[in-house]
């Protein structure tokens, strides 16, 4: 996935949320203040340009503020794109804990899995999502002795 960027930010303070557009997205994202931590209302709302408008900032009317980033809005809706890539980010760091304390090396791993060196140490690199795939992380992992099991829940129960 491609770094999330705000398009556009905007806030009703009667409803409480802001309503944020996303780049690459069809529609509006609307985050309640609850959620956004904001204490107060809200007295103004842009595109932080800090982060290169990967996320918005806040002032309150009472001078308080905050910020949030695109990715936030998406995990909070959802979004799969999002869910796929922290899955992957959340493999990864068991395959490099897991590649640490078998102490193997990257040649014999690529030697088991058929593979080339540079491919492994792509797959362990935690923010490279592009040209990793769950299939991969899952052989990865089981090449290192992990067995993966899938747990589905209902996400408004407290796990």
């Amino acid at each position: 996935m491609e770094a999330a960027s705000v398009e556009s930010i905007g806030f009703n303070n009667r409803r409480r949320l802001f309503e944020v557009r996303i780049s690459g997205r069809d529609r509006d994202y609307s985050i309640p203040f609850g959620l956004a931590k904001v204490d107060g209302l809200v007295a103004s709302a842009e595109i932080d340009a800090e982060t290169g408008g990967a996320g918005f900032c806040w002032r309150t009317r009472g001078g308080g503020g905050g910020a949030m980033l695109a990715e936030e809005v998406l995990w909070i809706h959802h979004d799969p794109e999002v869910r796929h890539d922290q899955l992957l980010y959340e493999l990864t760091l068991e395959a490099l804990k897991r590649k640490d304390a078998v102490a193997v090396g990257i040649r014999a791993l690529a030697a088991t899995l058929g593979t080339s060196p540079a491919r492994v140490q792509m797959l362990l690199r935690p923010t490279v999502y592009k040209g990793k795939s769950i299939k991969a992380m899952l052989a990865l992992l089981s090449a290192l002795g992990a067995d993966v099991d899938l747990r589905i829940y209902d996400r408004n129960t407290v796990a």
